[in-house]
């Protein structure tokens, strides 16, 4: 059996993540992590994706994802990696996965605090409500807020998304499948 490309490997896990419903925008940048993965495993000699090692995906992960970084975003580009050798793994591509062994960086409890009312009104006052823009700020606002919808979710949000007899939003990455 050929060695299979980090391009073969690559198209073929991002064809499974999809498949699995992730959205675009994760896919995408799944797409970009693994894009630089194999580039700088091809720059160190390690074009096969079956000779990768722990000690190589360390070294790629220390150079990419530094120790100044948060701790939740090391671990989720650690995640990506761990999830594509698993595949690759599962897939027979290679014999096992490198990223197997590789611990997921410790991310310190924190305490979550929530607005009072009396900071969320002023929050929503501070729109005002006599131009379109201060209505269309409060109503971004307002969706954020009680919908707990990503940056991204909401900026993909159309106005097909909004269901006005149901009160309800649908799920933006639903729509872009």
């Amino acid at each position: 059996m050929p060695a299979p490309t980090w391009r073969e490997l690559t198209t073929g896990y991002l064809e499974h993540v999809r498949r699995l419903g992730f959205a675009p925008t994760t896919v995408e940048g799944h797409r970009k992590f693994l894009s630089a993965l194999a580039s700088w495993m091809s720059e160190h000699g390690r074009g096969d994706p079956r000779a990768v090692t722990r000690t190589d995906l360390l070294a790629f992960l220390a150079e990419v994802c530094p120790e100044r970084w948060h701790p939740a975003t090391r671990n989720e580009r650690l995640g990506v990696v761990k999830r594509f050798f698993l595949w690759a793994a599962l897939e027979e591509k290679i014999l096992a996965s490198p990223a197997r062994e590789i611990e997921y960086a410790k991310v310190p409890d924190t305490l979550v605090t929530y607005l009072r009312r009396d900071e969320l009104a002023a929050i929503l006052d501070s729109c005002g409500s006599s131009e379109a823009s201060g209505l269309r700020d409060r109503a971004v606002l307002e969706v954020l807020y009680s919908t707990a919808l990503r940056i991204g979710e909401l900026c993909a949000l159309n106005l097909d998304d909004v269901d006005r007899d149901a009160g309800a939003l649908l799920a933006a990455s639903a729509n872009d499948t």
